[in-house]
């Protein structure tokens, strides 16, 4: 999971590159929901994190289940940043 971490982290500069642009521009209410709607995105990855961006594939778990359940949810993560993203 250190590379999810890593993934979450490179995810969480490009949010805030987005939100930085989208407070700059002459749009303000369709900026406004788009940092709101990037900042409860932030608070999710960041819970995700907290939870579980410590553990590695155990070598217990023998059918993967627990590391396929974390590429899952980076997957998911992932594709609801670039919908965020593309509007």
């Amino acid at each position: 999971m250190s590379t999810a971490v890593s993934i979450l982290g490179g995810i969480s500069i490009v949010i805030s590159t987005s939100l930085a642009r989208a407070r700059g521009e002459n749009e303000p209410e369709k900026s406004e929901a788009l940092v709101k709607r990037l900042d409860q995105f932030v608070r999710e990855v960041q819970t995700f994190i907290t939870d579980r961006g410590h553990l590695l594939p155990a070598d217990d778990d023998e059918d993967g289940v627990d590391f396929m359940k974390g590429l899952l949810t980076l997957t998911w993560f992932r594709q609801r940043l670039e919908d965020l993203l593309t509007g």
